[in-house]
Order: C-alpha cells, then sequence, then structure tokens
C-alpha cells in the first residue's frame, strides 16, 4: 500500500467540531462520545493515562477504503468509495486508539445505528476487507451475520461484490459460493444463529445485522467470545 495520507483525518476533526458546535444535528449519545473523544486526547498527554490515539494508524484504515474499495450499486457502481465525514470518525474512533505499550486496540465493538439506505452494509464491507489485508494476524476469520442465513448474506455478498469490482482486490481474495478466500489463509463467511457452524470459530470481526430482530442473546453472546483468542478483535 502507498504511503499514508494523514489529510484524511481534516473530516475528523472538522466532524468533531461541527457536532460539539451544534452546525451538525445529532443524538444525545453521539455528542457525548465526541466530548468524551476530546477529554481523551487531553487525557492521552498524561503518562498515567493507557490509551493514545494513532493518526497514522487510524489514517492507514481510512486510505485503505478510499483507495480499494468501490461503490458496487446504483448510479455510483464502480467509482471509489470516498467516506463520508461521519464515516471517517467513526473508523478514526476504531482503529486509531491503541494501548501506549502493548499496542493492541481500545475499542472492539462498536453499535451502529442508522437509516436505512444510510450505506451501513457499504461500510462493514469495507471494515472487513480492510481488516483482512491490514491486520497482521494469522489465518483470520470473519463473518457476517444475522438470525436468518439469507440476512446474513447481505454483507457478505456486498463483500463479494467489492471484491469483483476491484482489480486491485481481486489479487488478494478469492469469492466462492459460501465463502471468501483471503490474505494468510483469512476466511469471510456468512452465519446465522440456526448455523451449527457457529462453536468452535476464532473470529477476528463479527458483524451482526439487524440486532433488533433477535429474539435473545445467545447468537451475540457466542460471537463475543469467539474473539477472545484474538488480540486486536
Amino acid at each position: 500500500m502507498a504511503g499514508i495520507d494523514i489529510s484524511a483525518l481534516d473530516r475528523l476533526w472538522s466532524y468533531v467540531d461541527d457536532v460539539l458546535e451544534g452546525r451538525v444535528v445529532v443524538g444525545k449519545y453521539v455528542k457525548l462520545a465526541y466530548e468524551r473523544f476530546v477529554r481523551d486526547l487531553r487525557s492521552s498527554e498524561s503518562d498515567d493515562y493507557e490509551w493514545v490515539f494513532d493518526p497514522e494508524e487510524a489514517a492507514r484504515y481510512i486510505n485503505f477504503i478510499e483507495r480499494f474499495c468501490v461503490h458496487t450499486r446504483g448510479e455510483l457502481a464502480g467509482e471509489k468509495f470516498f467516506l463520508s465525514a461521519w464515516q471517517v470518525a467513526l473508523l478514526a474512533q476504531l482503529f486509531g486508539w491503541k494501548h501506549k505499550t502493548q499496542g493492541y486496540r481500545r475499542f472492539t465493538t462498536a453499535h451502529l445505528f442508522v437509516g436505512r439506505k444510510s450505506g451501513k452494509s457499504q461500510l462493514a464491507s469495507a471494515i472487513i476487507l480492510a481488516m483482512a489485508v491490514l491486520d497482521d494476524d494469522g489465518a483470520p476469520q470473519f463473518v457476517t451475520a444475522a438470525t436468518k442465513r439469507d440476512q446474513a448474506r447481505e454483507v457478505w455478498d456486498e463483500v463479494a461484490r467489492c471484491i469483483k469490482s476491484s482489480p486491485l482486490l481481486l489479487k488478494r481474495f478469492k469469492v466462492h459460493r459460501s465463502e471468501i478466500l483471503g490474505p494468510r489463509n483469512g476466511t469471510i463467511v456468512p452465519l446465522s444463529s440456526d448455523s451449527s457452524t457457529l462453536d468452535g470459530k476464532s473470529l477476528n470481526l463479527a458483524c451482526l445485522d439487524e440486532m433488533h430482530a433477535i429474539k435473545d442473546g445467545n447468537l451475540y453472546r457466542v460471537l463475543a467470545s469467539s474473539m477472545g483468542s484474538r488480540k486486536n478483535p
């Protein structure tokens, strides 16, 4: 991958300012999250604070998505995926914060609630692809999950379409009917709560779609516990 373009984070700083100054209307908890972000940036200057925000690490994942992932549907099909400011801000928080001495990620879970047609499947698929390539982990496992297999395939199909639409990604991934093979013997598969293959996984990432449709917490618990052996899930 080419050099890191840290200017991608200009959208992060602008978005944070706009949220805190009221120029962008957000919910209560989103505003609180960015108030915490600013507060934690100040705290990270202290030797006693264990976390640090690494702009280059955040930009690395954002750069990958914007350089290699493409739109797969509609009038933008085939064009590169240029992230909105809120998407940059989300990714920066997920991938930028890390432990000062041990280097592992601060945040390992994200709940994303957005309206229909907001590109959540496309963003989720881009995150999967970025982690599959950039994370330095052997035999990484990624799943797209939901209560029903058809729903679980929504994000998986988006991953497959993105790969097939990007000559650069086609060099790193191979798409099969129900499995995608990636770098370092990685796999990306769709799973549902009625799947017999939920147990025994050692996941790097689980994308759980349509959480409101889950009748109990078993699927979430199984997926969360399956990431316990990974350093940076």
